[in-house]
């Protein structure tokens, strides 16, 4: 089972909707709360590397298309997250950062998938 399927399963069960970004399933990481609002979380890195894989495009046009059509499009409450990965321990501490002021200014619940849950 795939974790979008996963999560769908999940807000089917408790009677709840969350938006998607079409054609990206693949790239679902998980699902958060932004108090009791669910929201598909998916990884940016996953969406950049299949532009530049199925549009045969350079990382800079993938990362500026995804900027603009993608991470910049707010479809209204429950627009997705876009989660940053980072490789190195100074990108981590700069996503920790942000997150940090995210969660002060809007508090979040994270919904963290278990192999029980």
């Amino acid at each position: 089972m795939t974790e979008i399927q996963r999560i769908q399963e999940r807000l089917e069960a408790s009677g709840e909707e969350a938006l998607g970004a079409d054609g990206y399933d693949d790239c679902v990481v998980g699902l958060a709360y932004q108090h009791t609002l669910p929201l598909i979380v998916y990884s940016k890195r996953k969406i950049i590397e299949r532009l530049m894989a199925s549009d045969d495009i350079s990382r800079a046009d993938a990362e500026e298309f995804f900027d603009f059509n993608i991470g910049g499009a707010y479809v209204g409450a429950g627009t997705p997250l876009f989660l940053e990965d980072m490789d190195d321990a100074k990108g981590c501490a700069r996503v920790a950062a942000v997150v940090l002021k995210l969660v002060e200014r809007f508090p979040v619940r994270w919904l963290i998938p278990t192999p029980w849950s």
